[in-house]
């Protein structure tokens, strides 16, 4: 049985990790809801940044037990490195880093509109379906 303090330790750092996926969500949901005439590639990375969203919120809100699950920290870790490297290329085309805002926007725009966006959606898509497994394992 495990102890506690490791259960107590098993938790905190399950929230703190999935706690930093949902702001690094938020802030690419933010952005990319801001791109008007989306095309259907940025629309569908959206859609599944929110959908991701909603599976952390939901195991959030369980019990301890999936948090702990070592499947689940694996999951919540996988989508963490996919929403850091998207938000990297986003955040590099941001304001403010001493170029002029319409090459920034030229530059996100030809980012989104080659393999790389792909990849980024195949990537979440990956994510989301490991949390979504994590999450069954546990109830089984």
């Amino acid at each position: 049985m495990a102890e506690p303090s490791s259960v107590a330790g098993g938790v905190v750092s399950f929230i703190g990790l999935s706690g930093q996926v949902l702001q690094g969500i938020k802030f690419l949901h933010g952005f990319l809801s801001d791109i008007k005439d989306a095309p259907e590639d940025v629309k569908t990375l959206n859609a599944e940044l929110k959908l991701i969203d909603t599976i952390l919120e939901e195991v959030q809100r369980q019990d301890n037990d999936i948090q702990q699950c070592p499947s689940m920290l694996e999951a919540v870790n996988y989508c963490k490195s996919w929403v850091d490297k998207l938000e990297d290329l986003v955040r590099a085309c941001e304001p403010g880093n001493g170029k002029k805002m319409a090459r920034l926007w030229g530059q996100l725009g030809i980012a989104l509109r080659t393999k790389k966006l792909t990849k980024y959606i195949n990537g979440l898509e990956r994510a989301k379906s490991l949390l979504l497994q994590a999450r069954v394992d546990l109830s089984r």
